[in-house]
C-alpha cells in the first residue's frame, strides 16, 4: 500500500461562522477575541515579536476547562490549536486557520515545602515560582531569565542555571496535566501514562495543551551568582582560559561564555555602553570562599572591566544573564559542540571579532555534568552525554529583512557552519525558534527519540491540531 503524507492532502480553510463564535462565547464568557476587536492585538503577540501570529481567534483561558472547550471547539470546527503563555519560544506562527490559546492568567503556583514540590500553572513565569519557592528555602530548576513562562520551558526540556548539578529541569517534573487533541484530560506521570509524559518533556506542545505541572524543588543555602567583565580584545585570552577552566570544575559550577556588543543606550550601564565585552557568567551553589578560589584562574585571564559576582540569594538569579525583559524581535541559531580545541577556538575568535555585526550576543554555556548522566525518569531530550557545550547565537533586529536582520543572519550561518566540525548531534529544543522543516526537527532530535514522538504524535494528535511548534507530524495514513 502507498503511503499518505500529511502534506499530500488537501486542507480546505475552516469557516469562521457567527454560530460557531457564539457558541464559544457562551462556553468561554469574555475570554474569545477577534480579529480587529478589542485586546485581540495586545492578546496575540508575545515577547518574539519577529514570530507574528493572525489566528483566526484568540481564546484568553483562565481555567483549565476553557483550554478543554477551546480545543474541543477547534477540533469540531476544524481548526488547529497554537498555545501561547508568555511567547518567549515560539515556533511557527498561529494563521487564519488556529485558535491561539493564551495561558498567561493560569498563573497559580503553589508550594507544598514538605513534598519540596510546586504545582505551576501554565501561565505563571519563572519569576512566580523562584519567588513562591524561597519563602521555604527553596529552588526551582529555572533557567537564566526568569520572565520566560515555566511550563513552556519544561515542555521544550529546559536548560537551568543549576543543571550541571542537578540535571535537566524536564527530568524533575513529578506530573502534568494536558489537554489532548480529543479534549479529553489526563494526568501524566511516570505512575499514570509514562509513555506520554515521557513524550510532553522535550516535544513542545506536539502533544496537548499542559494546564499544569507539578516540579521538584530543591534546597539551597549558598548561592554564588554574577558575572566577570572584559574587554572584547581581550576575547581569546578569555576562551583559552574559560574553556581549559571548565574542564576542571565540579558540577557545582555552571557557567557560560558571552562575547555581546552593547548599543550605545542610557539604560545600558556605564562600563558596558557601545562596547564589546566578554562576560563569563556564574551561577555556584557553595560558600564564597570556595567560588572564589575555583574562579581565580579566570580572573587572572586578563584585565578585568569588571567582576559581579557575589553570594545572592536565589530570587536575584536573573541578573546573573541580565536576559531583555521588554519584547523584541530577533534571530537566532543554536547548536551542540563537543570539546573545542584551538581551531574552534580560532573559528570563535574570528567570528566574535568581526567589524560591523551590531549589537549582538555568542554565547557558549558549559554543559556536562548531571546533563550528561541519564535520568531514571527522564523526558524526551534526555542526556546530551557528548555534548560539553551549546552555542547559541542571537541579534535584536527590526526585521529579518532589514539590513541589520540580513547582516545578522548571515554571520550566524558563517559561525555555525564553521563550526560544523565540532558539532554533535542534536540541539536544546528551547533555543530552536521559528519554523523548521521536518529534517530539521529529526535532526534535533536523533531518530530513535524523533520516532518514538512520531508514534505519540499519531496516537494522541492524528490529524495534527497541534502544529505551530516544532511540529512532529503524525505518521502517514496506509491507503487502502
Amino acid at each position: 500500500m502507498a503511503e499518505v503524507r500529511p502534506e499530500d492532502v488537501p486542507v480546505a480553510q475552516p469557516v469562521l461562522t457567527e454560530e460557531a463564535v457564539s457558541q464559544l462565547e457562551r462556553d468561554v464568557p469574555g475570554g474569545v477575541l477577534l480579529p480587529g476587536g478589542p485586546g485581540y492585538a495586545a492578546e496575540k503577540d508575545g515577547f518574539e515579536r519577529g514570530v507574528v501570529h493572525h489566528p483566526a481567534l484568540v481564546v484568553a483561558a483562565r481555567r483549565h476547562e476553557d483550554v478543554v472547550v477551546a480545543v474541543r471547539w477547534a477540533g469540531e470546527h476544524g481548526f488547529g490549536v497554537a498555545v501561547q503563555a508568555t511567547g518567549h519560544g515560539p515556533g511557527t506562527p498561529a494563521d487564519a486557520s488556529a485558535v491561539l490559546v493564551t495561558t498567561s492568567r493560569m498563573a497559580d503556583v503553589r508550594v507544598d515545602a514538605e513534598t519540596r514540590t510546586a504545582h505551576v500553572g501554565a501561565g505563571a513565569r519563572w519569576s512566580d515560582v523562584i519567588d513562591a519557592a524561597a519563602v521555604h528555602g527553596l529552588v526551582p530548576l529555572s533557567g537564566a531569565a526568569p520572565a520566560v513562562g515555566a511550563v513552556g520551558y519544561l515542555l521544550g526540556g529546559g536548560l537551568g542555571l543549576l543543571s550541571r548539578r542537578f540535571g535537566s529541569p524536564a527530568d524533575h517534573v513529578r506530573s502534568l496535566t494536558v489537554v489532548t487533541a480529543d479534549g479529553r484530560t489526563t494526568e501524566a506521570s511516570s505512575a499514570s501514562d509514562p509513555e506520554l509524559f515521557w513524550g510532553l518533556r522535550g516535544s513542545r506542545g506536539n502533544l496537548g495543551v499542559v494546564t499544569a505541572a507539578t516540579i521538584g524543588l530543591f534546597p539551597l543555602d549558598e548561592f554564588v551568582g554574577g558575572g566577570l567583565f572584559f574587554d572584547g580584545e581581550h576575547v581569546r585570552a578569555v576562551l583559552d582560559a574559560w574553556t581549559a577552566w571548565t574542564a576542571t570544575v565540579p558540577d557545582a559550577m555552571c557557567s557560560s561564555l558571552a562575547v555581546l556588543r552593547f548599543p550605545p543606550l542610557p539604560e545600558v550601564p556605564d562600563f558596558l555602553r557601545g562596547r564589546h565585552v566578554v562576560h563569563v557568567r556564574v551561577a555556584f551553589t557553595g560558600p564564597e570562599d570556595a567560588a572564589r578560589a575555583l574562579l581565580a584562574p579566570l580572573t587572572t585571564s586578563a584585565p578585568l572591566l569588571a567582576d559581579t559576582t557575589a553570594p545572592i540569594p536565589y530570587t536575584l538569579s536573573g541578573t546573573i544573564h541580565a536576559d531583555p525583559t521588554e519584547p523584541a524581535s530577533s534571530i537566532s541559531r543554536t547548536m551542540l559542540l563537543g570539546g573545542l580545541d584551538e581551531d574552534a577556538l580560532d573559528v570563535v575568535e574570528r567570528l566574535a571579532q568581526r567589524d560591523g555585526v551590531g549589537p549582538l550576543l555568542l554565547e557558549l554555556r558549559h554543559l556536562q555534568g548531571a546533563l550528561a548522566r541519564v535520568a531514571e525518569h527522564g523526558g524526551a531530550v534526555g542526556a546530551r552525554p557528548d555534548a560539553e557545550f551549546s552555542l547559541f547565537t542571537a541579534a535584536v533586529v527590526p526585521q529579518e529583512s532589514d539590513d541589520a536582520g540580513v547582516v545578522a543572519r548571515h554571520f550566524q550561518g558563517d559561525l555555525v557552519e564553521a563550526l560544523t566540525p565540532w558539532a554533535v548531534p542534536g540541539a536544546a529544543p528551547n533555543f530552536v525558534v521559528g519554523p523548521q522543516t521536518e529534517a530539521d526537527v529529526r535532526a534535533v532530535y536523533g531518530d530513535d527519540v524523533h520516532r518514538r514522538l512520531t508514534a505519540l504524535k499519531t496516537l494522541h494528535d492524528p490529524s495534527n491540531t497541534f502544529r505551530y511548534n516544532l511540529n512532529i507530524p503524525p505518521a502517514p495514513a496506509p491507503r487502502h
